[in-house]
């Protein structure tokens, strides 16, 4: 789903103390809130929100998480009667589109019907995050919170129906038994945010992602301390979100290493560097892709703050995952 930018501290929470409580209360299996360069183009309005779990799962944290932007909206604004202030916004694969319309749009009258201030879908042109949202439709409704839960539940009930019994495939490969790791480097003082008091907030991202995380006991020689994440493909990058939510985007530097096979260092470079400088351009980071020669993969070190060198990451695996060259 897409939210306003300027809720999106509101919906983290101060130690992303709101996100956290909506992920425990809806046991949702993750929410992460896509990170985007820094600083923030004027053209960017909305953040995208990423929900996992059950379908009852995903419709309770949309209804807090909605509760959350009701109330911050109410803060600046006046709203009309029985209308919500922040309409549904979601993100659709255009695989899908066909089944949200329904023969004869059958399925978009019936959510029509659910809702007083119209439904519509258009293409979604978000500034900038082409490699996180190609392919993929914007659906926006309209009408009191009441009737936004109406529609969220019904769609989500719709599309879960249809992945599940198998009637389509969406173009991006499964990756849920392809292994990988990634060692983050974070400064000292700010890893007390990642393991949190008594190591409540580690175990946290543990036990959701179910990945391995391991974290080194003292810093290097440049004071940071190194946190390994391994595991599933969908294990790591779920535990790699949730540790960038925990860290303060204050603009300090740290870095990443994430391994690529020797055969796809070409893709993430691209001709003449094209794709490294467009993915360091678009996340505001520093890339160096180092080789050696015969080993089966190259190291690529990322150098950002939190949010753009996490961001800067996920384009990287896309890359890799869309040429077909992860590992079991």
């Amino acid at each position: 789903m897409l939210i306003p930018l300027q809720y999106a501290g509101a919906v983290i929470g101060s130690e992303a103390s709101v996100l956290r409580g909506i992920l425990r209360s809806s046991n949702a299996k993750n929410i992460v809130l896509e990170t985007l360069p820094r600083p923030t183009p004027p053209s960017y309005t909305e953040r995208m929100v990423q929900i996992k779990g059950t379908v009852e799962n995903v419709a309770a944290a949309y209804r807090e998480m909605s509760a959350v932007l009701e109330k911050e909206a109410a803060k600046v604004q006046v709203a009309s009667p029985g209308v919500a202030s922040v309409p549904l916004s979601l993100l659709i694969h255009e695989e899908l589109v066909g089944h949200v319309i329904g023969k004869q749009g059958v399925f978009i009258n019936k959510l029509k019907a659910l809702c007083s201030g119209g439904v519509n879908m258009s293409p979604c042109t978000h500034p900038g995050l082409g490699h996180l949202i190609a392919n993929f439709r914007v659906f926006k409704c309209e009408g009191s919170p009441e009737q936004l839960q109406a529609v969220q539940t019904a769609l989500h009930e719709k599309l879960a129906k249809v992945i599940v019994d198998g009637h389509m495939q969406l173009s991006n490969p499964l990756t849920a038994n392809f292994e990988d790791s990634v060692s983050l480097y974070i400064p000292d003082g700010m890893i007390g945010a990642v393991i949190g008091r008594g190591g409540t907030v580690v175990k946290e991202i543990h036990s959701r992602s179910r990945a391995k995380i391991e974290i080194d006991g003292e810093a290097d020689g440049d004071g940071d301390r190194g946190v390994h994440i391994s595991g599933t493909v969908d294990c790591v990058e779920t535990a790699l979100n949730m540790v960038g939510s925990c860290l303060p985007d204050d603009g300090r530097y740290m870095h990443a290493i994430i391994s690529v096979p020797i055969a796809g260092v070409g893709h993430v470079i691209g001709k003449g560097g094209v794709k490294i400088n467009e993915i360091m351009e678009l996340t505001h980071t520093k890339i160096r892709v180092a080789q050696t020669e015969g080993e089966d993969s190259a190291q690529v070190s990322i150098m950002g703050t939190a949010m753009n060198q996490v961001t800067a990451q996920r384009l990287v695996r896309r890359i890799i995952d869309e040429q077909g060259l992860l590992t079991k």
